[in-house]
């Protein structure tokens, strides 16, 4: 029977204490532990804070998304320079207060790939795939304390999570070279999304029980790549959706096109025929060339308006395949 507060058995500590983590824990360890537990969520609270204010400065700013696309060399950079520097974290992670400064420095990088990859979709795909990421870690996290708690071990899963994710980082450089269709990037975020639930229910067990007190830096960026990789492949699973979008677009600006293609050739024709007959007058005559001038910028406007989406979907190809 637990004791309550004021009775002689109560020590005043903190309430979790009490509360065994994981089977065979003794008292100081688990106290230990829960202030370890705490230490981390804190730090990838404030993680994710970052990659949010960064990517909504990203995603609401056209002049910044403009920038991006036109400049492919910051886009490359930030996710070469991400990448790269997971080898100083790992080597100071236990280096305080390197391992923080790194960290933190690290952190908005990573951010503007994730608000790269964002800014390629609809503002209502993107929140909706936040809704489902906070839904889908609340409940893994909390299914994986209750888990441990009662003994499950989760350890079997760590060959067969590395393995999956190798297959996944190939198979996403293959898309660059041979894109698939919107039913197989839909697949390939189902897919990446199932093994990133894996990888978090994974590490959020190395967290509870095998991580080092030293290793918070390690244990944070564990569980927030895996947190932030859950919500990309939420957001590529809205591909499907804003490409039959996209086909509905282009089909609308080549209906566009063929009716003004049409309007322009009789307009000419018109044009021509009074140019021929001495006994039109000036005010048609400068009718019909008004209608030509017309006609051939709205086809100019139409092939800028397809050339432009056609760039932007494959930039949006190209850096959603390159950030997995």
């Amino acid at each position: 029977m637990g004791k309550i507060w004021g009775s002689p058995g109560y020590d005043g500590g903190d309430v979790e204490s009490g509360t065994l983590l994981y089977p065979g824990a003794d008292a100081l360890d688990n106290q230990l532990r829960w202030g370890f537990v705490r230490k981390v969520y804190g730090i990838i609270t404030l993680q994710l804070a970052c990659t949010a204010l960064v990517a909504a400065a990203i995603t609401s700013s056209v002049s910044v998304q403009h920038y991006l696309s036109a400049n492919w060399g910051w886009q490359i950079g930030a996710m070469v320079v991400s990448m790269l520097g997971l080898i100083p974290l790992y080597i100071y992670r236990q280096q305080h207060p390197t391992n923080l400064i790194l960290l933190f420095a690290w952190t908005p990088i990573f951010s503007v790939t994730v608000g790269m990859a964002c800014s390629f979709y609809a503002p209502y795909i993107v929140l909706e795939a936040l809704m489902i990421t906070a839904g889908v870690v609340a409940g893994l996290t909390a299914y994986t304390f209750h888990a441990t708690k009662r003994g499950v071990d989760f350890s079997f899963m760590g060959p067969m999570l590395w393995g999956c994710l190798w297959a996944l980082i190939i198979w996403s450089v293959i898309q660059i070279f041979w894109p698939p269709g919107p039913v197989g990037r839909t697949i390939f975020s189902l897919l990446g999304a199932v093994l990133f639930c894996g990888c978090l229910v994974f590490d959020t067990q190395l967290l509870i029980q095998r991580y080092d007190m030293d290793d918070y830096i390690w244990a944070s960026l564990n569980i927030y790549l895996d947190v932030t990789a859950e919500d990309r492949s939420a957001v590529r699973n809205g591909l499907l959706r804003q490409a039959k979008a996209a086909c509905a677009a282009g089909r609308h600006i080549e209906e566009e096109r063929v009716l003004l293609e049409h309007f322009n050739f009789s307009v000419r024709c018109q044009l021509q025929d009074a140019r021929l007959d001495q006994n039109t007058a000036p005010e048609e005559l400068a009718s019909l060339q008004e209608a030509v001038r017309t006609s051939e910028a709205g086809l100019k406007t139409l092939a800028a308006a397809a050339a432009a989406a056609g760039e932007r979907l494959v930039a949006q190809h190209l850096v959603v395949d390159c950030i997995v």
